[in-house]
Formats: structure tokens, sequence, C-alpha cells
């Protein structure tokens, strides 16, 4: 017979409550249904996401990011064995999904019931992307193919983490005649960071046989300097090199959009711009990550070349 459901874990969004947790081959999994703004789990949420950064800095995040309003319009789908938190998907409005599970749940606990009560939060939404480890995310490609089908495309890559304390940096080179330039929050100029943003999303971003456009690349720059840390190296009016801190964790803050342009390529702009983004991570109190395109060997020995390590694989699936 299964267990009393505990009360703890009971959502108080207007979702429906599942009677979890299931008795399943002598263990206690389950699942719950609610929003990423239920007050009764949030402080076990935050405790799940923040032991399990940078994996799950793309979640955590909008805690950071968001108001109350805008986290309880992302559906948030809770994995549980013997009551503790093991895994959590979360899906946007935008058709953005997380997932991430603990290397200790075991997928073949759910049964065939169990997975249809959460596959049902995806149908009729239009869902774009799928990101996170790369075993979770192969788990939702399969279960997800009977709604969505199979991805068009992803893109395979490796997590790493970065130096943690200032003793581990290798020393910021004389920028000699160059500078760097802070962009965030300065919408004036985005006209200056268009072109760098631009090669940048054409060359790793777009998928193939789609070509970015600077009309496309401006639609989004006014957010990206709103919300994230760009800084580009320059040398006078000329900008060289370019990296943005993207994402903010609890923990973790993660290093993107890292772009030289094609002539200035293999003089070190790349490494000042990433060791200058790794200090400013530290200053706050965090720790820098990045992820890393697996078959990208210039960029991932530049991100080793800076003190990054690899801490595991990660997946981006688009629907």
């Amino acid at each position: 017979m299964p267990e009393k459901q505990d009360r703890e874990f009971k959502p108080v969004s207007k979702k429906k409550s599942l009677p979890s947790p299931y008795q399943e081959k002598g263990k206690n999994t389950g699942i719950l249904i609610t929003n990423l703004n239920d007050k009764r789990l949030l402080p076990r949420i935050i405790s799940f996401l923040k032991k399990n950064e940078p994996f799950t800095i793309n979640i955590s995040r909008f805690f950071l990011e968001y108001p109350p309003e805008k986290l309880e319009k992302n559906t948030a789908i809770l994995f549980l064995s013997k009551r503790k938190i093991k895994g959590i998907i979360t899906i946007s409005n935008q058709g953005t999904v997380n997932c991430f599970f603990q290397k200790d749940f075991c997928f073949s606990l759910l049964s065939p019931d169990t997975n249809r009560l959460w596959l049902n939060e995806f149908k009729g939404k239009n869902i774009c992307l799928v990101m996170g480890r790369k075993d979770c995310v192969a788990f939702l490609e399969e279960k997800l193919e009977q709604i969505s089908g199979k991805p068009v495309y992803f893109f395979d890559y490796y997590t790493m983490k970065g130096p943690e304390k200032y003793r581990n940096i290798k020393k910021l080179p004389d920028s000699g005649n160059y500078r760097f330039k802070s962009l965030k929050n300065n919408i004036n100029d985005l006209s200056e960071y268009l072109p760098l943003r631009t090669e940048y999303e054409a060359e790793e971003v777009m998928p193939p046989g789609v070509k970015q456009t600077p009309e496309m690349c401006r639609k989004h720059l006014s957010s990206i300097l709103k919300n994230q840390d760009v800084v580009i190296l320059k040398n006078g009016y000329t900008p060289l090199s370019t990296a943005t801190i993207n994402a903010k964790g609890f923990k973790y803050w993660q290093i993107g959009g890292v772009y030289t342009v094609p002539e200035h390529r293999n003089k070190g702009f790349g490494e000042k711009v990433i060791l200058r983004q790794i200090l400013n991570i530290l200053k706050n109190g965090k720790k820098p990550t990045l992820i890393v395109k697996t078959g990208n060997y210039s960029a991932l020995k530049l991100y080793e070349k800076t003190g990054f390590t690899q801490s595991g694989d990660f997946r981006i699936s688009y629907y």
C-alpha cells in the first residue's frame, strides 16, 4: 500500500496535486507538478538547485532575475525518491525546457502511468529547446518523441569549472594600448556590440543552414545588455574580443558569448576577456563556469589555458 503523502510536498499552486509518492519495486518514487513560486516547496527547490550547480544554473537564474509573478508561469515537475527531490524539469511559456536529475535517480523506477502524468504537461506546448546534463536530456528526448517528435538538431558540450581562488588565476596580461569596456545597462552601446554579437551567433549559435542577420540579433540584444555582463576589449574604437557573464546562479556564474574577430585571433585577446570575467565573478563571491562544444578544440584549449577543467557533459536539443 502506498504510504501517506508527505504534507510538506503538497503543492500550493492552482495546478492539480498528484498522488505521490508511488510504491514501486520497494522504493518510494513519485512526482509533483507545481510552479517555481510554490512557497511551501521553495526552500527545498532552492537547496536542490544550489547543491547541483552549475548543471542547474539555468534554473537557478530564474529566482535571481524574475519577479514572483513570472516564476509562477514556469511549470516545475519535481521527481521524488524517498520524499527527497532527486530531479526537476521546468517548462517556460516560451517553450524552453531545463532538466536535471541526480545521478542516483533511477529512471527505470518511473512507471508508465507516472511518465504519462508528467508528459501531459508538455501537450499543447510549443517546445523550442531542451537543455541540461546530457543523460538527462537524452531521457527527455526519448519520452518527448511521442509528443514533439525527435529534435531537429542538437549540440553536445562539456561543462567546465574555472579557478575558484585568486591565486589560481594566471596573471592578467598587460593590455598595453588596449582597453576593456563594460556594456551592462548601456543600451547606447548596442550599435558598438552588434557586429561582434552577430558574428558570434552566426558562427556558434545558429543552426546549420540558417543565416544570422543584424536585424535578428538586434531584437534581443537590448535584453542581453540589460540582464547580462558584457565586456569587450578594444583597440581605440575597434572592438577585438568579447565575453559575457550570461547566467547567474546562487553559487556559480556562467561565462558565454566568447568571441574574437577572425583577423585578431591567436593574439591572446580571448584570454584577456575571459580572465577579466573570471576576476569579475570572483570579486562578487561566486565561482566561474561555462559550457563549450565538444568539437570546438580551439575554444577548449583556450579555456584550459585560463584555468578551466572539464566537469561533465551537457546537451542542448532544438525542436
